[in-house]
């Protein structure tokens, strides 16, 4: 509408065009903040740290994998629940072992955890002369 050479909007009009528009920028930060999850990648976190040194001849690994969709310690495939939780026990050999979790997700992305544990089983000898 125009008055006196000064053109003015209707105030619906403006009304409809800040609400259509607060609406896509909404619709847009939403989209962004989801596409996050193709981006991150794999995600492993674990629940229980294995021990540096053991004296046991096995250890129990849990802990939780997110965006995968296989999941391997020491290149051997495990299972997660729904949530992504998973547990396994490794028996280890005598000496230092290299524990690698690695996970990887739909668009090849790779996420890997190594963790080093030395099994040194505990001995009951005695020494006579």
């Amino acid at each position: 509408m125009e008055i006196e050479g000064k053109v003015f909007f209707p105030f619906r009009g403006v009304l409809s065009a800040l609400l259509i528009g607060g609406g896509i920028l909404l619709i847009l930060i939403y989209i962004l903040y989801q596409a996050r999850f193709l981006t991150e990648g794999p995600v492993i976190t674990l629940q229980n740290e294995p021990p540096v040194t053991t004296s046991s001849s096995t250890v129990l690994i849990t802990g939780r994998a997110q965006n995968i969709v296989s999941l391997y310690i020491n290149g051997r495939t495990i299972y997660t629940t729904d949530e992504g939780v998973f547990s396994e026990t490794l028996t280890l050999p005598l000496g230092y072992t290299i524990l690698t979790i690695e996970g990887v997700d739909r668009y090849g992305k790779r996420e890997r955890v190594e963790r080093s544990i030395v099994y040194k089983p505990i001995t009951n000898e005695v020494k006579s002369n």
